[in-house]
């Protein structure tokens, strides 16, 4: 009777772990969808602050240059918002993000290890929703993808 309770404990503890695994994913499956959400933040915090730049500059940034893109930040007039920039370094590759620019116009390509999809449906555990400003990465796919992208320049006379 005790080895039946015994293996009944066994089996439920079993189930309910596995269970825990089918909602939420495994963690390997979690790491890829918050490293995903961490590229997007930082694609974000790279738009705020090429934008930053070009108000201050009037041209666009000739790199990823982190010392040339937060010098802009640091600028209290900033009308685009506080954004450090941190690097643009894509941890997935261990190389930079790919940047070109054409006036108001860039281009930033990054790595991905899932789809927009997968990332929208953890959103309950990482917030992610429309209105970070996330609409321009709608639809991404695994692996690399490019994003082009116009660059806001804010009024100066603020």
């Amino acid at each position: 009777m005790q080895k039946i309770i015994f293996y009944g404990v066994i089996i439920g503890l079993v189930s309910v772990v596995l269970y825990g695994f089918f909602l939420a994913g495994s963690p390997s499956y979690n790491r890829k969808i918050a490293s995903d959400y961490d590229t997007l933040r930082e694609l974000k915090r790279l738009h705020c602050a090429l934008s930053n730049l070009y108000t201050h500059n009037g041209r666009p940034a000739s790199s990823l240059d982190v010392n040339e893109l937060n010098r802009a930040y640091t600028d209290r007039s900033s009308c685009v918002g506080f954004c450090y920039f941190g690097g643009g370094f894509d941890s997935k590759i261990g190389e930079r993000y790919s940047y070109s620019a054409n006036g108001i116009y860039y281009k930033i390509c990054a790595n991905f290890n899932t789809s927009w999809d997968e990332v929208r449906k953890q959103r309950a555990y990482y917030k992610l929703d429309y209105d970070l400003g996330l609409r321009w990465a709608e639809g991404f796919t695994a692996g690399r993808q490019c994003f082009e992208r116009t660059i806001h320049e804010c009024d100066k006379r603020n």
